[in-house]
């Protein structure tokens, strides 16, 4: 009986789910003030202070990846901020230093979480992987390549967690 109760114990520690609880030691979920604490703590002063939507800092180390620009954003339900949006992004002078760029981040990244790859309607891969910690039926993060939105906007390789829902509206 007991090894009965073990196997299955095994298989079903199987499909435990690995949901991105948090990032850079803030908990996703957490206020605002707490997590800008965490943050500054961990990276020093951001070099502009952003408003209670997004705090920003810049050339950072995540992980042993080196980013330009990481944002930590949050939603709001009055005056109750939820972090709920985590995006780290590598700037790059072309696609394929992009596309590089990008499939470093997930040979990294895929050392702890089981990634899914995805041709996306640009023609470039998205790899996907976690779980949403609010809806398990979601992917957690995506690493894709950021395709520029105008002239002279750049490349870039993005890690991107969230949105993820704190906020329940309903009628």
């Amino acid at each position: 009986m007991k090894k009965l109760f073990c196997l299955l114990l095994m298989i079903a520690s199987s499909f435990v789910a690995l949901a991105q609880t948090s990032i850079a030691g803030v908990a996703f979920g957490s206020d605002y003030t707490s997590a800008k604490s965490i943050l500054e703590n961990k990276y020093g002063q951001q070099k502009w202070d952003s408003d209670k939507n997004c705090i920003h800092f810049e050339n950072k180390e995540y992980g042993g990846i080196y980013f330009n620009d990481l944002f930590f954003d949050f939603q709001y339900s009055g005056s109750r901020g939820y972090f709920n949006k985590c995006v780290f992004v590598i700037w790059c002078n072309n696609a394929n230093e992009a596309k590089e760029r990008r499939d470093y981040i997930a040979s990294v990244v895929g050392k702890y979480y089981d990634l899914y790859e995805k041709i996306l309607d640009n023609g470039f891969k998205m790899y996907q992987g976690g779980d949403d910690p609010t809806n398990v039926d979601n992917y957690g993060f995506f690493i894709d390549v950021l395709v520029p939105s105008g002239k002279g906007s750049p490349y870039g390789a993005r890690l991107f967690y969230g949105p993820y829902n704190y906020v329940t509206e309903n009628f």
